[in-house]
């Protein structure tokens, strides 16, 4: 499953931006440039060409590249968290610490909202970008309930559960995740099943603080 959905989701990444990572390298633009260095791991260097490249004037491919530059700096892996979720839905689970050991650490979380914010600035977004967008918000989400996992053992503690405040930003990135996971017309079980996991913890979390907290204790 999970190489299925690797392959998947390098075509969300590259060919559905407009460039193919298997493509002819003998006129480089910047797309093609910044595809090259990501594939080489190299976010920042990506994220520097598109940088100048924008500079220059707006283009949908070169912005949603960014996004992924800055998600790809965050050490946030779309690959990896679909994958975890959808694992989590063959599990029947909407345990959301399950997400933790494939998120990096909160303090991430500013430069993850970058890659939103990019995502933002497209306008209609191809159903490739609609999954991207979704799995940052996810993300996100996650990072925002990682904050109060003060011990770093990648779960919720009855006491880390009981000093989460901040329901309205946790809401928001997840409300955001199942808006955009609302327009994806889907690309396979795999990526299907993530969304559903996302939905169920949506519904699962409920829409107030003391319903959050019952959730994750449950």
């Amino acid at each position: 499953m999970k190489n299925i959905l690797i392959i998947s989701l390098l075509g969300i990444t590259f060919s559905n931006c407009g460039v193919s990572i298997y493509s002819s390298l003998e006129s480089p633009d910047a797309a093609t440039r910044a595809a090259i260095a990501l594939e080489n791991k190299d976010p920042s260097g990506a994220k520097a060409i598109l940088d100048v490249a924008l500079a220059k004037g707006e283009d949908p491919i070169l912005r949603s590249l960014r996004a992924t530059a800055w998600a790809e700096v965050a050490e946030v892996s779309v690959v990896n968290l679909a994958v975890k979720m959808a694992e989590n839905q063959d599990q029947s689970s909407t345990d959301v610490t399950a997400l933790f050991p494939v998120l990096p650490a909160a303090s991430k979380l500013s430069i993850l909202q970058k890659a939103i914010d990019d995502m933002g600035l497209i306008g209609t977004l191809k159903d490739a970008d609609q999954f991207k967008l979704t799995m940052y918000n996810t993300a996100a989400f996650a990072l925002s309930l990682i904050q109060y996992d003060f011990s770093g053992d990648n779960d919720l503690s009855a006491a880390e559960i009981n000093s989460i405040t901040d329901f309205t930003t946790i809401n928001t990135y997840i409300t955001n995740a199942t808006s955009a996971a609302g327009s994806y017309g889907g690309g396979g079980d795999s990526s299907t099943s993530a969304i559903t996991n996302l939905n169920a913890i949506k519904t699962g979390m409920g829409g107030s603080l003391a319903d959050l907290k019952s959730f994750l204790g449950s």
